[in-house]
C-alpha cells in the first residue's frame, strides 16, 4: 500500500512538472501536444462521460418541475384575486342594497336640517311633498315597494320611508306607511324624516340638483347620453368587455388616455360610492359596485338615478348634480322643455364637465355637441331634420348665476354662536354634525324673493348700495327657519339680520297697546279694541324742561278715536297718550319681557320707536305675538354631535310667558 502511494504521488508530479513545462515552453509540435492530449483522454475514467451525459437528461424535468411551480403560483394568484374581487362585490352588494333598497345614508360632518312631525299636527300637502323631493324621495304609480319612494291618490299617500338615522346613531328601520289626506293636508300624522345637509363648516360645497322620474324625461335625453356615454348599455351586465378593450386599445394607440371604458352603471356606483381619485383599486371597487346595482336596480331605474345624479359643472359653489338642475342652471327651464340641440349639448358636457362647460368654453361644448348628434342619427334615434335642425338652433346659454353659496351669513352666524356661546374650539367644527333648524326650502324661497325684489329696488337707482335683511323664526321652538344676511355675502359680509342696528319705529307700537291691554303688565285701568282715545295736539314736558310735541305721520288730527282705529293706522298721538296713562315703566317691563332690544332707554319717545335693535330681537317678539305671548328665544341649532354619535352640545327651548293669552289674541286680530 505504501508503495502504490508513493507511485501516485510521484505520477502526480511529473504530471504537474510536465504541465509548468508546458507553460514555460512556446512552439512545440501540434503532433506532441494532440498526442498528450490523447494519452490524457485515454487516462479519463469511463464513468466521468456517463455523469455529464446524466446532468443533461436531468435538466428537462427540472425545467418541467420549474413551470410546474409557475403554474401553481400563478393558480394561486387568480385564486386569491378572484376571492378578493368576490369579497369586494360582497361588501359593494351590502352597501349599494343599503342604499338603494333600505334607503340608508351615512351621516358626515357638516350643517343639517332634520324635520319632524308631532302627532298632533297637520301639514299641506304640498309642504310634505316638497320635504319628501328634498330628501330624493321619487313618486311612483303603484304601490311603493322601495324605500325612498311614494305613491299619491285622491284620498291618500303613501310612503316608504327610508332607513333614518339621527345625528346621535339613532337607527329608525325603513317602513311603508298610508296616510289619509283630507282638504289637500295630513292630519294627526306622526313623521320623522331623515336629516338634509345643508352644508359644511370651512367648505362652500353645496350641490344643486332636482329629482324628476323617467318618465316625465323626455325621450331624447336618455338616448342622448346612452348614444355617446354607453351605447351598449341595455346589453352588458354593468362592465362593457368590448368597451373596455376598445378603450385599452385607443389609449394604446395615442399612448395617452383618451377613452373611458366606464358604463353608465358604473359611473352611477362611482358618483354615489366612490371617490373621483384615479387608481387600479378604485376601478376594481367600481366595477364590483356597478354588478351589485345591476342586480338590484332595472335599466330604466338605474337610467333614472344616472339622469339625476351625474355631475355637470359647478356655479360657484354650487356643484350641479342631474339634468334637471342642469337645464334650469344653464337654459332657464324645466327639463320638460328641452329640445333636441341642448340635450345634445349637456350630454356632451358629461366627459368633461368643465372643459365642455357651456358658459366657459361653449365653442368646444357645440363640437362635442355634433359627435353627441352624430351618434343619435345613426342609432336612428332623431331624423335628419331634427339633426340639421338642432346644428342650426340658437342655443341660448344664460350668462346670470342661479345659485349662491346656501347660507353662507348663517354659517358665519353659527361659527360665531358655537365658539363663543358654547365654547367649542375652531378647529374642532369640521369634524362636527350640527342639527340646525334651518329649511332648505324656506331659505331657498327666502332668497329668491327677497333677492328678486332687490333688484327691481335697484334698477333706475345712480346707488347700487340697497341691502336687506331677513330671519325667519319659528314661534314654538324658537329654530330659525331662513337667514339672509345681505344681498351678495361674497361682495360684503356685514350681516344685516343680526349685526344690523337699526331705530324699531313704529313697530314697536303693538307692545305699547298690548301693556294697555293685559292686566298684569301695567297698574292702570285695562284697555279694549273699543277704548277712546284722543287724537289732539299734545306738548309734554321732558326731565331736561324741554318740550316734545309728537304729531302723526300725516300731520292730521282725528278728535277721539277708538283703540282699534289708532292701531290700525298707526297713529302717534293716541298712542304717545297710552303711555301716560299706562305709564312708562309698564311699557319698558313689556319690551323687556318681550326681549324687543338689549337696551331700552327711559324715555317716552321710545312709545314711536326711539330705540335700536336688530332683525333677531323684534322678529322673535313677533313670534311671541304667534305664540300666544308665549316668547322663546331664537335657537341656532338643536344638538351637536361628533361623529362617533356623542353629544357636544344641546340648545333647549329657553320659553316664558311674556304676556296674558287673552291679551295677545285681542292684540293679534286687532
Amino acid at each position: 500500500m505504501t508503495e502504490r502511494k508513493s507511485r501516485t504521488k510521484s505520477k502526480k508530479k511529473t504530471t504537474t512538472s510536465k504541465t509548468k513545462s508546458k507553460a514555460r515552453t512556446k512552439g512545440k509540435s501540434k503532433s506532441k501536444s494532440k498526442a498528450k492530449s490523447k494519452s490524457k483522454s485515454a487516462k479519463r475514467p469511463a464513468p466521468k462521460r456517463s455523469s455529464t451525459a446524466g446532468k443533461k437528461r436531468k435538466r428537462a424535468p427540472q425545467r418541467q418541475g420549474r413551470l410546474q411551480s409557475i403554474f401553481s403560483i400563478l393558480r394561486y394568484l387568480t385564486l386569491i384575486a378572484t376571492l378578493g374581487f368576490v369579497a369586494i362585490f360582497i361588501q359593494s352588494y351590502l352597501k349599494t342594497n343599503a342604499y338603494l333598497v333600505r334607503g340608508e345614508k351615512t351621516l358626515t360632518p357638516g350643517i343639517f336640517f332634520f324635520f319632524f312631525l308631532r302627532a298632533d299636527s297637520s301639514i299641506p300637502l304640498s309642504q310634505l311633498q316638497a320635504e319628501l323631493k328634498l330628501r330624493d324621495y321619487h313618486e311612483v304609480s303603484a304601490t311603493p315597494d322601495r324605500a325612498g319612494t311614494f305613491q299619491l291618490t285622491s284620498e291618500q299617500i303613501k310612503i316608504f320611508f327610508r332607513t333614518a338615522t339621527s345625528t346621535l346613531g339613532e337607527t329608525r328601520p325603513a317602513y311603508l306607511d298610508n296616510f289619509s289626506l283630507k282638504d289637500g293636508a295630513v292630519h294627526h300624522a306622526s313623521l320623522y324624516l331623515a336629516p338634509v345637509e345643508l352644508t359644511r363648516f370651512g367648505s362652500g360645497s353645496a350641490r344643486a340638483d332636482e329629482y324628476i322620474p323617467l318618465r316625465s324625461i323626455p325621450q331624447v335625453v336618455p338616448d342622448a347620453i346612452i348614444a355617446i356615454e354607453d351605447e351598449r348599455f341595455y346589453s352588458h351586465f354593468g362592465i362593457d368587455i368590448i368597451g373596455v378593450a376598445r378603450a385599452m386599445f385607443a389609449n394604446l394607440q395615442a399612448r395617452r388616455v383618451v377613452q373611458g371604458g366606464s358604463t353608465i352603471t358604473q359611473q352611477l356606483a362611482k358618483n354615489l360610492f366612490l371617490s373621483s381619485e384615479r387608481s387600479l383599486w378604485r376601478k376594481i371597487r367600481e366595477a364590483a359596485a356597478a354588478l351589485a346595482i345591476e342586480l338590484q336596480l332595472s335599466k330604466a331605474e338605474i337610467l333614472e338615478r344616472y339622469i339625476n345624479e351625474v355631475y355637470l359643472g359647478q356655479e360657484g359653489n354650487i356643484a350641479i348634480h342631474g339634468f334637471g338642475a342642469a337645464c334650469k342652471t344653464f337654459f332657464r327651464k324645466p327639463l320638460a322643455k328641452i329640445t333636441v340641440g341642448e340635450a345634445s349639448l349637456l350630454a356632451g358636457v358629461i366627459q368633461a364637465p368643465s372643459g365642455y362647460s357651456p358658459r366657459r368654453h361653449l365653442a368646444k361644448a357645440k363640437q362635442r355637441q355634433r359627435t353627441v348628434l352624430d351618434k343619435l342619427l345613426a342609432a336612428e334615434k332623431i331624423t335628419k331634420q331634427q339633426y340639421q335642425g338642432a346644428l342650426k338652433e340658437n342655443i341660448k346659454v344664460s350668462s346670470t348665476r342661479l345659485y349662491t353659496r346656501e347660507i353662507p351669513f348663517f354659517v358665519h352666524a353659527l361659527r360665531k354662536h358655537l365658539t363663543q356661546t358654547e365654547q367649542i374650539e375652531e378647529k374642532n367644527l369640521q369634524r362636527l354634525m350640527v342639527e340646525t333648524g334651518i329649511h332648505a326650502g324656506m331659505q331657498r324661497c327666502a332668497e329668491k324673493n327677497a333677492l328678486e325684489e332687490m333688484a327691481k329696488l335697484r334698477e333706475g337707482r345712480t346707488r347700487k348700495e340697497l341691502e336687506l335683511g331677513l330671519v325667519a323664526i319659528e314661534p314654538t321652538s324658537g329654530f330659525i327657519r331662513a337667514w339672509l344676511g345681505g344681498f351678495d355675502y361674497s361682495k360684503r359680509q356685514f350681516d344685516h339680520v343680526n349685526q344690523g342696528v337699526r331705530q324699531l319705529g313704529s313697530t314697536v307700537k303693538p307692545f305699547v297697546y298690548l301693556t294697555s291691554l293685559d292686566p298684569s303688565l301695567n297698574d292702570y285701568k285695562v284697555a279694549r279694541a273699543t277704548s277712546i282715545l284722543p287724537d289732539e295736539p299734545m306738548r309734554l314736558e321732558m326731565a331736561n324742561k324741554s318740550v316734545w310735541e309728537p304729531e302723526n305721520y300725516d300731520h292730521r288730527y282725528r278728535g277721539d278715536v277708538t283703540l282699534r282705529y289708532a292701531l290700525e293706522r298707526s297713529l302717534n298721538i293716541p298712542t304717545v297718550y297710552l303711555v301716560k296713562k299706562v305709564g312708562l315703566d309698564a311699557v319698558i317691563k313689556t319690551l323687556k319681557e318681550f326681549d324687543v332690544a338689549e337696551r331700552i332707554p327711559h324715555a317716552p319717545a321710545i312709545a314711536l320707536g326711539a330705540l335700536e335693535t336688530n332683525l333677531t330681537h323684534i322678529t322673535a317678539a313677533y313670534a311671541a305675538l304667534a305664540n300666544g305671548g308665549m316668547h322663546v328665544q331664537p335657537r341656532f341649532f338643536d344638538q351637536v354631535v361628533s361623529t362617533g354619535g356623542d353629544l357636544i352640545a344641546r340648545s333647549p327651548v329657553d320659553v316664558h310667558q311674556a304676556a296674558n293669552e287673552g291679551a295677545v289674541y285681542v292684540l293679534t286680530n286687532i
